[in-house]
Parts: structure tokens; sequence; C-alpha cells
């Protein structure tokens, strides 16, 4: 027992012996220490719940924060997305237009023009050709699109140069431009397989607005079949090269006037 404990023990004796009570020291103890104190406890849950709140209130904050940045914009706010027409005429034909637009394939420097009158007739005088009954869009073995919109299905933003070559039977997407047997002996051309010499092909479609303007010419790479048939007397090419950029214009463009004289 240290000087403290005995003094407090003899107060505590003299003190008992005044009132008959009897105390054991060593149930005595020293005062308890703050952290220690019952009372200091009953803060420890509602700092608990204060802490969760803020965490709350923290990640709410997060969370709106979050959805403020990724929202998706009012329509009127969306960024446009680029032409891949780069500002060709796109309002295309109607049912009383009759248009026609001179074309090409220019495969590998060579041109290539399709097989076929569309408007071949059976001997009752009858249309064969179920495209060319569908849209009116077709040719004559003429080097011409001939542009006559039978329904709706070939008018304006439908008129596209992806109409008039599935007439033929011919599939052109963005990597790949693909015959049928009656066409170019059936060639299939890929950009991912297919070269031109020791060069990788690859497919555009360039566009003259004019053609008396050669010069000025608008290359399309992305979306090559819905290249609209825009306007009557643009010139339109096909190409799988090298470089679509230093094609020329094709030799249909040659006897566009005189080919779009004939009827049909």
């Amino acid at each position: 027992m240290n000087d403290f404990e005995q003094q407090l023990a003899d107060r505590m004796n003299e003190r008992a012996e005044r009132t008959n009570i009897t105390i054991d020291p060593t149930e005595v103890t020293k005062p308890r220490s703050k952290s220690e104190h019952p009372s200091s406890n009953l803060w420890r849950p509602r700092l608990l719940v204060a802490a969760a709140a803020g965490l709350l209130v923290a990640g709410g904050v997060v969370a709106l924060t979050q959805f403020r940045t990724t929202a998706p914009l009012p329509a009127a706010q969306q960024p446009t997305p680029p032409d891949p027409y780069q500002g060709l005429a796109r309002e295309g034909p109607s049912l009383t237009d009759h248009w026609h637009i001179p074309y090409g394939i220019n495969v590998c420097g060579e041109w290539i023009e399709l097989n076929g009158d569309l408007e071949d007739r059976d001997a009752q005088g009858q249309p064969i050709n179920e495209g060319f009954l569908e849209t009116g869009i077709h040719s004559h073995d003429d080097g011409l699109i001939h542009v006559h919109p039978f329904s709706s299905k070939s008018t304006g933003a439908d008129a596209t140069l992806g109409t008039f070559l599935a007439s033929y039977g011919i599939v052109l997407d963005d990597e790949s431009l693909r015959f049928p047997t009656a066409q170019a002996d059936g060639i299939q051309l890929s950009e991912l397989e297919t070269g031109c010499g020791d060069e990788a092909g690859s497919l555009a479609v360039v566009v003259w607005p004019d053609p008396a303007d050669p010069a000025n010419r608008v290359v399309v790479t992305e979306q090559l079949a819905g290249t609209p048939l825009g306007a009557d007397g643009i010139v339109m090419a096909v190409a799988f090269t090298d470089d679509a950029e230093v094609i020329g214009m094709p030799p249909s463009v040659l006897d566009a006037e005189a080919n779009a004289q004939i009827e049909g």
C-alpha cells in the first residue's frame, strides 16, 4: 500500500468508527480517467451516427456530381455528328423526276460498267427485273443511272447508290464490294483480303457535283451504300484502288448527254 492509499484508508477508518461502517481499502480505486467514465461512452454512438451521416452526405454529393457529369445532354445541345457526304445534295428525286447520273466502277485503275438493261421486258411487254419494278432506278447498258422513282422507296433520301447497285445484285459496304456471277465475273473485293498489285486496296465513292469542274470532288469513305443520288447530272464512281483521290471521272461522262436522250 502506498502513502496515498494509506492516508485514504486512515481517513475512512476514522469515518467508519463514527458511523459504524466498515470499508475495505482494497476496494478503493483511483478516480477513473475521462475515457473510462461512463458518460464518455454515451457520446460514442452519437459520434458514429454523425460520422455515418457525413459519409452519406458526401456520397450523395459525389453521386449527384457523377450524375450531372454523365447524364445525356438535351437533344438541342447534342454535338452534330460529322456528315459522311460532306455537304452533297441529299434532297433526292420526287415521283415526277427523271434524272441521269453518269457512273463507273474503278477496280485498281480499270473501269467497269454493269451489264443489263433493267427495263428489259418479257413477251407480254412486262418488265422482268424486280428491282426495277420496285424502285425505278436502273441503267440501259449506257453508263448512266436513270433515276425516275416508281414509289416512295426510292424518292428523297431513299434514292441512294446502294439502291441502284442492289438492283444488279451488287453488295457494297464500307469494307467490301461483291459482284454476282453475271457481273464483272463475280469478283469479290475486300479491303482486308484484296490489294492492287503490291499496294493495299481501299473502297471509296467519288462524287463530282459538277462535271464541268473535275477538280471539285467529294471522296466518301464511310456509309458508302448510302451515298445519295442527290441531284440530276452529278457524276459518281465506286473506287477500289490504292488512292481514290487520283482517279478521273468515268468514261461514261463523255456520252452522258447523248445517252440521256434515250427514253426510260
